[in-house]
């Protein structure tokens, strides 16, 4: 198989610290047609935060917001994920002598548009939604950062819906 990915962030040259983050991604497989593997899109796994910490499960960005695990899938895939983030509060701060350090909270707009298909793409495959998210990246133990991401998402097309998400991973 192959993946491409290409991130573009643009400033907002308005408004310091804003950003329009713009993530495209897509796949192939190829091989002998019994043994090649398939793409998968759809949203975040349900995730505990306590065992997503302890074990170390970190969840990209790359998913296509408002829908199931899972929600269509093929040989080839295209997603494209545009998101405005901006600061909310710089915190900065830990927990009096405690190795627990508060950075910052930044918030995001989202809008993502994906397909998994076999053959050619289709218009009429592409699955849509938006949705807004909250961050809060922290410090522990004075060396280890991790981010809680909490969102809401919609997705507009069959199969998709209101979701609400909380779970360790980073942007894309």
């Amino acid at each position: 198989s192959a993946v491409l990915t290409l991130d573009l962030y643009i400033e907002n040259p308005f408004v310091e610290h804003h950003v329009l983050a713009v993530g495209l991604q897509a796949g192939t497989v190829f091989g002998d047609p019994d043994y090649r593997g398939r793409f998968s899109l759809g949203g975040f796994p349900n995730m505990n935060l306590l065992d997503g910490f302890l074990n170390g499960q970190m969840l990209s960005g790359r998913v296509l917001r408002g829908y199931p695990v899972g929600a269509t899938f093929g040989e080839r895939f295209m997603l494209l994920n545009l998101d405005y983030r901006f600061p909310i509060h710089r915190i900065q701060r830990g927990i009096h002598t405690l190795p627990f350090y508060l950075q910052r909270i930044y918030g995001s707009v989202f809008a993502n548009f994906g397909e998994a298909f076999d053959g050619a793409p289709s218009l009429q495959g592409i699955l849509g939604g938006a949705g807004v998210e909250l961050f809060l990246d922290l410090l522990l133990g004075y060396y280890l950062p991790f981010t809680i991401r909490g969102g809401l998402a919609y997705g507009w097309n069959e199969g998709g819906g209101f979701s609400g998400y909380l779970n360790l991973g980073l942007p894309f």
